[in-house]
């Protein structure tokens, strides 16, 4: 019966393949191999040895994902580092080492592993989401005017990306720049119009700028969008 099931995984794994790779990135190549991988842990248990066909880098990689997606990003590095010793040579590899890392709060190495992967990409428009990411990482360790450069070049791939454009304005606000955080926000509101968090943060800076009265209305609109957000506002305090 457990060969049976196998065969029957392996049977799906094209049509499956598609929707798995947008979990986390994962080369074309390692697709297929994320689902035999899976389906090996499955059938004999979790961390069980997958077949010889499977390279070492491809393998620990994988791992590494598994690791991700449950949340264990120290075992996900782990994996990744070995994947690296291996072959080095994938983008999505030093990409999620990267995300892993950030969410450890390791946000320079973040950052380190996010450059590994950027000369890798080779024109892909996926590099977007590198630039992106490591953008965050570098708010999150306090380098306002690197990180801008960052959401700036993931802006210069994708100039409609709204949540790009959206962090982009909240830095800019970070840094004192009022007049383009505002610009940026209402670029923001015009793609999205009902984005009560966007429309709070515009409230927001319009008091810093000491426009009281363009305050009180955004976070009237922002409330009206969002009935919850009272209710989160209050209790934050």
């Amino acid at each position: 019966m457990k060969w049976l099931g196998l065969w029957l995984l392996m049977s799906l794994g094209g049509h499956y393949a598609l929707h798995l790779s947008w979990w986390i990135a994962i080369p074309a190549s390692g697709v297929l191999t994320l689902v035999v991988e899976a389906v090996w842990n499955n059938v004999f248990g979790l961390h069980a040895p997958a077949p010889s066909s499977v390279g070492t880098a491809e393998r620990a990689f994988v791992m590494g994902n598994a690791e991700a997606r449950r949340g264990r990003h120290g075992e996900a590095v782990a994996y990744y580092d070995q994947a690296a010793l291996a072959d080095a040579r994938s983008a999505s590899l030093w990409f999620n080492r990267g995300n892993s890392l950030r969410a450890l709060g390791r946000f320079g190495e973040a950052v380190e592993s996010y450059d590994r992967a950027l000369p890798l990409y080779l024109g892909d428009p996926a590099a977007a989401s590198c630039w992106y990411n490591r953008g965050l990482a570098l708010v999150a360790a306090g380098q306002l005017g690197e990180a801008l450069g960052s959401l700036d070049k993931a802006l210069g791939i994708e100039p409609e990306a709204v949540d790009i454009l959206a962090d982009k304005g909240a830095v800019l606000a970070k840094m004192g720049n009022h007049e383009e955080a505002l610009r940026t926000f209402d670029a923001v509101l015009k793609a999205q119009p009902n984005n009560a968090h966007i429309a709070f943060n515009k409230a927001k800076l319009l008091g810093e700028m000491g426009r009281a009265d363009e305050s009180f209305e955004w976070i009237t609109r922002a409330m009206s969008m969002d009935p919850k957000l009272a209710e989160t506002l209050t209790q934050g305090k």
